[in-house]
C-alpha cells in the first residue's frame, strides 16, 4: 500500500519550503530571492553535488510567520558576520548580493530572478551575470465564480489604470520587489513609478488585512471575489489551483491563440488524466493508478480511495487502456471496487467533477479540464465542473513528476519570459559556480526533468546557462605604458625573454610586444609583459631608492604588485610598488634618452614618475570596417578620438537597445546605444552611433563585443566584453525586428559600463553558429562625441588628447 509520503516525492510545496536541510549545514553557494522559483532551487539543492558534496543552499523568501526573519548563510566559525536579513523577493536578494560583492564577505553567492533583467523595477546590479535556465509565463487568476471573456492586454491596462470603471474587478499586485510584478506591469504597459506614486488608487498590493501580497499567493481571491491577480503559469502548472480561474489573454503579440497552458501530449499521449481531491492523493505513479483501478490498492495512507469510471466515451476508453482493463472485465464485475453509476443508477457524466466524492479518483480529458479552468473558449463561457478537483501528475521512477498540462511557450510576448540565477560576473568560470550555473552542461541545465516537475519549461541546450559557446577567458586588454616626461614607453631591454632582464624606456612603437603589458593575477595588480610572459618586479624585493625594475616569472610576491594611483593634486598617474611603497620612475633624474633604466624612487611629483596607460586601436574615426567575412583582423593604426561635444556635455553609454535584425535569413549587426548626459538637469545628447552591415549566412549567430571605455574615475582606458546569441527562428517582440534566443552569458557590469565611464570604441565579431568552419565578420565603430579632453586632469589624457 502506498503511503502519502511516497507519493509526495518530487511534488512542489504548496507553501514556503524549508531552508536547506541536512549535511552540510553551510554550503559553498548560498542564495535567495524569487518566491516563484524557490521550490525548484530548493529541490535542485538536494540533488546537485560537486565532488560528491552538496554545494547549493537556496533560502526561501521571507514569508512570515513561515520563515525566520534572518538567515545564517556561512559557518560563523570561519565566516563570521554572515547572518543577514532574509531576502523577501527578487529585488532584496539582488540588493543583498550587490552588498556582499561590494563588501567581499562571501555571505551571498547568487540570487534567484523570476523574469527578464530588462524588466526589473529595481536598481540595476552591475558586475553580475544572468544565467538563464528555464521558461515561465504570466497570466492572471480570478475567483472561480468570476470569468473574464478573453481580455486583451489593452483591457487589462484599463483595469489596472482604474479606467475600466464599468467592470467589477479589483486589481491586485504582488508586493513591490517582486519580479512577477515587474513582468506583469511591463506586459500591460504600466510603470512601477506610477503605481508606487499612487496614480492608480484602485490597485492594491496588500490583502484585506493589510498584509503585503506574496508572489503566487492566491488567498486574496478567496475573500475578494472581484479580485484579479497576476500569477506565474509555471506555478499554476505545478500546483493546479483548482479553486481559481486562470486567465487566457487574447491578442498578445505573436500569440498562437492556444492560451496559457496546453496538454502535455508527450507524457499523456491519449489526452486523458486523473482528477483527485488534492489533500487525499497528492501525486501517483502509473502503477499505483493501475493498482487502484484493479482493486489491489484501496487506501492512500490511512484514507480509503474509490476509483470512478465515467459513461461510455473516448475518455473512458483511453483510461481503461491505461489501467489495463477491458469493457468485458467491467461487464463481468471483475473489479467490484470501481463505481460506474450514480446514486440514481445512471452512468456517471464525463468530465464532471461534481459527481465524484473527495475520496474518489475520476478520469478527465486534459483539454476539457483546461477549458473549464479558463472558463472561456471559442466565444462561449465554459461551466466549471471541476469541483476543487486537481489534475494529478505522474510520478516517475526517479521521483520527478510529469504534468498533465504545461506552459504554452507560444502564449505570446511579453507573456513568456526566462528564469535566471544571478551570479557575480567574475565567478562564471570559477568552481563551483561554473559547474552549477554556467553553460549547457551545467548541473542546473542538466536537470530538465526536475525543472518540468516544478511547472517550468527547460531552455534549449544552446540557450541554457549561457549556451554552448566555449568558456574561454577573453584576452585581457594590453597597454603601452608611456612616461609623461619623455613620452617614451616602458619596455624590456632588447625584447629579452630572460628572467631578470631590465626594464627601460624606448620610443613607442605600434607593434613591439616587449612594450605591451596586461594587468594580471588574482589581485589584478601585476603587470605582465606580452612578449616574455613575465611580470614587472623590483629585483630581489629591494626597498631602496634607485633599485632596478626587471621582469621575473609571475608569482605572488609584493615586489610584483603595482598600484595605479593618481596624485592628490590631480597631476598624474603613478605606479606604486606594494613592497617598497616607492614609485616607478626613470633614472638619471628623468632622462629622456632611449634605453634609460626604469627604477623605483620616492614620490617627488616629477613628470618622470608619471605614466599613461594606452590601448591599441584598430580603426580611424568614422571608419566602419565591416563587410564580407575575413580571416584576419584589420591592421592596427593610430587611433583618433571622436569629435568633442558642446561645452559641458559628456556621455555615458548605458545599454544596447537593439542589436540584431535579419534580412533574407541572415544575421545583421545593427546596434543602437542609449546615451545619457551625466550633467543633472539636462537632456540626453545621444542618438544612434552604430549602424553597420555585417552579415552571416545562417539564422543563428553569436556576437562578441569589446567595449573600450575611458574611465574618468581611474583616468585609464578599461575594456569590457559582452557576448550575445541570436536565433532567427524565434518570434520577435511587437514593433522590433530582432530575433533573440536569450541574453548571452555576460550581462551587468560587463556590458553596462559603470557611471562616469565613456565608451569610445566598440569592436565586434559576428559569427555564424550554423557553420563551425566559417569565418566571422569583424568590425569596429567609434563612439559618440565627448569632451573628455576638457574634463581630463592633465597631464595624462585619453586617446587623441594632448597634455
Amino acid at each position: 500500500m502506498a503511503t502519502l509520503a511516497s507519493m509526495l516525492i518530487g511534488l512542489p510545496a504548496q507553501v514556503a519550503r524549508a531552508d536547506p536541510a541536512g549535511a552540510p549545514t553551510y554550503r559553498a553557494l548560498a542564495g535567495g530571492g524569487s518566491a516563484t522559483t524557490q521550490g525548484l532551487m530548493d529541490a535542485l539543492a538536494n540533488v546537485i553535488t560537486v565532488n560528491g558534496q552538496k554545494v547549493l543552499a537556496s533560502y526561501s523568501a521571507a514569508t512570515p510567520p513561515l520563515n525566520s526573519a534572518t538567515i545564517t548563510t556561512k559557518d560563523p566559525a570561519t565566516n563570521p558576520g554572515c547572518t543577514l536579513t532574509r531576502p523577501a523577493d527578487d529585488a532584496s536578494a539582488q540588493g543583498a548580493l550587490r552588498y556582499s560583492m561590494g563588501a567581499g564577505d562571501g555571505c551571498l553567492d547568487f540570487a534567484r530572478l523570476a523574469g527578464e533583467p530588462i524588466q526589473q523595477s529595481i536598481n540595476p546590479v552591475t558586475d553580475v551575470t544572468y544565467m538563464p535556465y528555464a521558461l515561465d509565463g504570466i497570466t492572471y487568476a480570478t475567483n472561480r465564480g468570476n470569468v473574464l471573456n478573453g481580455p486583451s492586454l489593452d483591457f487589462l491596462h484599463a483595469v489596472y489604470t482604474c479606467a475600466a470603471t464599468s467592470t467589477p474587478f479589483h486589481p491586485l499586485l504582488p508586493a513591490s520587489g517582486s519580479q512577477l510584478r515587474s513582468e506583469w506591469l511591463a506586459a500591460i504597459d504600466i510603470s512601477e513609478e506610477d503605481v508606487r506614486g499612487g496614480k492608480y488608487p484602485c490597485v492594491k498590493d496588500t490583502d484585506s488585512a493589510g498584509r503585503p501580497i506574496g508572489e503566487n499567493d492566491i488567498s486574496p481571491l478567496n475573500t475578494d471575489h472581484a479580485a484579479i491577480l497576476p500569477v506565474s503559469i509555471g506555478q499554476y502548472v505545478a500546483r493546479g489551483w483548482s479553486n481559481v480561474r486562470i486567465g487566457n489573454i487574447q491578442l498578445a503579440p505573436e500569440t498562437d491563440g492556444r492560451g496559457p497552458v496546453v496538454p502535455n501530449t508527450a507524457a499523456f499521449p491519449d489526452g486523458v488524466g486523473y482528477t483527485s481531491y488534492t489533500p487525499l492523493t497528492g501525486e501517483l505513479t502509473a502503477q499505483e493508478l493501475t493498482d487502484v483501478y484493479q482493486c489491489r490498492m484501496t487506501e492512500i495512507g490511512s484514507a480509503p480511495v474509490t476509483p470512478v469510471l465515467p459513461a461510455a466515451s473516448s475518455v473512458r476508453s483511453a483510461w481503461l487502456a491505461r489501467v489495463g482493463i477491458t469493457e468485458a472485465d467491467i461487464t463481468a464485475g471483475k473489479y467490484p471496487c470501481i463505481r460506474t453509476k450514480g446514486s440514481d443508477g445512471a452512468p456517471i457524466p464525463v468530465n464532471d467533477g461534481t459527481v465524484a466524492a473527495r475520496t474518489e479518483i475520476l478520469p478527465y480529458s486534459i483539454a476539457e479540464y483546461i477549458r473549464q479552468a479558463v472558463g472561456y473558449s471559442g466565444g462561449v463561457t465554459t461551466v466549471d465542473k471541476r469541483n476543487d478537483r486537481t489534475l494529478g501528475g505522474l510520478i516517475q521512477s526517479d521521483g520527478v513528476v510529469k504534468r498533465p498540462f504545461v506552459l504554452n511557450t507560444g502564449y505570446g510576448r511579453p507573456l513568456v519570459h526566462r528564469l535566471y540565477n544571478v551570479i557575480p560576473a567574475e565567478k562564471q568560470r570559477i568552481s563551483p559556480w561554473r559547474e552549477v550555473f554556467t553553460g549547457r552542461t551545467s548541473l542546473i541545465c542538466q536537470n530538465t526533468a526536475l525543472i518540468e516537475t516544478y511547472g517550468f519549461t527547460p531552455l534549449a541546450p544552446e540557450a541554457c546557462g549561457g549556451g554552448d559557446r566555449p568558456l574561454t577567458d577573453p584576452a585581457p586588454p594590453s597597454y603601452r605604458i608611456r612616461n609623461v616626461k619623455s613620452g617614451k614607453c616602458l619596455a624590456i631591454d632588447g625584447g629579452s625573454t630572460a628572467s631578470a632582464a631590465q626594464a627601460v624606456q624606448r620610443t613607442c612603437t605600434s607593434g613591439g610586444t616587449e612594450q605591451r603589458w596586461t594587468w594580471y593575477g588574482t589581485t589584478g595588480r601585476q603587470l605582465k609583459n606580452t612578449r616574455s610572459g613575465q611580470c614587472l618586479a623590483i629585483g630581489g624585493g629591494n626597498t631602496a631608492n634607485g633599485a632596478q625594475a626587471i621582469q621575473w616569472p609571475c608569482g605572488t610576491g609584493n615586489e610584483q604588485q603595482w598600484i595605479l594611483q593618481a596624485d592628490p593634486a590631480g597631476a598624474q598617474n603613478r605606479l606604486k610598488n606594494l613592497n617598497s611603497s616607492l614609485v616607478l620612475s626613470v633614472s638619471g633624474g628623468g632622462s629622456t634618452a632611449d634605453g634609460a633604466k626604469v627604477i623605483q624612487w620616492a614620490v617627488n611629483n616629477g613628470p618622470e614618475q608619471g605614466w599613461t596607460l594606452e590601448t591599441a586601436t584598430t580603426a580611424a574615426l568614422d571608419e566602419d570596417t565591416t563587410g564580407a567575412p575575413t580571416s584576419a583582423l584589420v591592421s592596427a593604426t593610430a587611433g583618433v578620438a571622436p569629435a568633442k561635444a558642446a561645452a559641458g556635455e559628456y556621455a555615458s553609454v548605458t545599454y544596447p537597445a537593439r542589436m540584431v535584425d535579419f534580412r533574407n535569413g541572415r544575421c545583421r549587426m545593427q546596434g543602437w546605444w542609449s546615451q545619457a548626459n551625466l550633467r543633472p538637469g539636462t537632456g540626453p545628447i545621444g542618438g544612434a552611433f552604430l549602424d553597420t552591415t555585417a552579415y552571416v549566412v545562417g539564422p543563428k549567430c553569436a556576437i562578441t563585443m569589446q567595449l573600450q571605455v575611458v574611465s574618468y574615475q581611474l583616468r585609464i582606458v578599461e575594456s569590457f566584453t559582452a557576448d550575445f546569441y541570436y536565433d532567427a527562428s524565434q518570434p520577435t517582440w511587437s514593433g522590433h525586428n530582432e530575433r533573440w534566443k536569450f541574453w548571452g552569458p555576460i550581462l551587468g557590469g560587463a556590458y553596462v559600463p559603470k557611471i562616469n565611464n565613456m565608451v569610445y570604441l566598440l569592436s565586434y565579431t559576428l559569427k555564424d553558429m550554423t557553420d563551425p568552419n566559417g569565418l566571422p565578420s569583424i568590425g569596429q565603430v567609434w563612439g559618440p562625441k565627448a569632451n573628455w579632453c576638457d574634463h581630463w586632469r592633465p597631464p595624462s589624457s585619453p586617446p587623441g588628447c594632448t597634455a
